[in-house]
């Protein structure tokens, strides 16, 4: 069950590593944040649309808070980062996500950082660097800034939703995380950003494609996976992301793979890999502890009065 729902929840960095293209086929240059409004207020009404429900009013200031760091900050800076530097250096910073993710685990969830996965992450990092063959020279500071604050909200938003848990059914709760995030990105744009003079039928393929797609399956399978596989294993498939970003240059612009580039690919894979054969022998010794606790022997050594021994997670 566990490789399943690895795989499931790995299709949602895929379809957002397609996002990049999708993005420059939805609008013109200069409308990162219409973009990431579009995306995140048109998935939450579909979703509120369809369950027709509203959240708890004890719920209200999380939503706005998970709406905001996952949602608003997330969306609006990826897209202000990807209009400020070349190519898909964005992925670089938001590679970065699983460092934020391990870091705020300690303090929020009780989940100590661990030396070996602090080396991996920054392992991929430097994986993820020569896959999209980043330069120093065309780094543009604020693109750098905006790509710095997405991977970092990101890692953020993820640890909170595992913190808080949520009050109803999973797609439900990501709608009104949708929905908070994308009325913030909708004023944001009225008051920063131009609107598009003109979309034609292309346009709302591409946005069409953003919203279900990219947002609305992608976060289910996403939230899905934080619940299942915990944190900092769900945040590791974030190096998917520039993985599928590459292929897709590959397939759909006719472009080629350099040397460098494939030893970053194998970096990447490798780091992956052992995240995964990591999580998997975790499991493994956690089953095996459950068992011995479960087991006659350990029963008989557990206390006769009544309180009962509990396991920590």
């Amino acid at each position: 069950m566990g490789k399943i729902r690895w795989f499931i929840t790995a299709l949602a960095p895929v379809l957002w590593g397609t996002m990049p293209l999708t993005a420059s086929e939805a609008t013109g240059p200069g409308h990162p944040l219409f973009i990431a409004s579009v995306r995140s207020l048109g998935a939450g009404l579909v979703i509120l649309l369809l369950f027709r429900r509203l959240p708890p009013r004890a719920w209200l200031g999380r939503i706005v808070v998970l709406g905001t760091v996952n949602i608003s900050l997330t969306f609006g800076l990826f897209f202000v980062s990807a209009a400020h530097l070349p190519g898909g250096m964005i992925t670089i910073f938001m590679a970065l996500a699983p460092f934020w993710a391990a870091l705020l685990s300690w303090p929020l969830l009780g989940q100590p950082v661990r030396a070996g996965r602090l080396l991996l992450i920054a392992f991929c990092v430097l994986g993820v660097a020569l896959l999209v063959r980043a330069s120093p020279a065309a780094l543009n500071p604020i693109g750098v800034l905006a790509g710095l604050g997405a991977s970092s909200a990101m890692g953020c938003g993820i640890v909170l939703f595992k913190k808080w848990n949520r009050p109803d059914t999973l797609l439900v709760f990501t709608g009104w995380q949708l929905l908070a995030g994308g009325v913030l990105l909708a004023a944001a744009t009225l008051q920063f950003e131009p609107l598009p003079a003109q979309l034609g039928l292309r346009n709302g393929f591409a946005l069409g494609y953003l919203v279900l797609a990219a947002t609305i399956v992608a976060y289910g399978l996403w939230f899905r996976g934080i619940e299942e596989l915990g944190v900092q294993r769900t945040s590791m498939l974030l190096l998917l992301v520039p993985m599928v970003g590459l292929a897709v240059d590959i397939v759909w612009l006719g472009k080629h793979l350099t040397a460098w580039q494939g030893v970053g690919a194998a970096i990447v894979l490798g780091g992956l890999i052992l995240d995964a054969l990591a999580g998997q022998r975790a499991q493994r010794l956690g089953g095996q502890r459950v068992q011995a606790d479960s087991s006659p022997q350990s029963a008989a050594l557990s206390p006769s009065s009544g309180h009962q021994w509990e396991r920590v997670e």
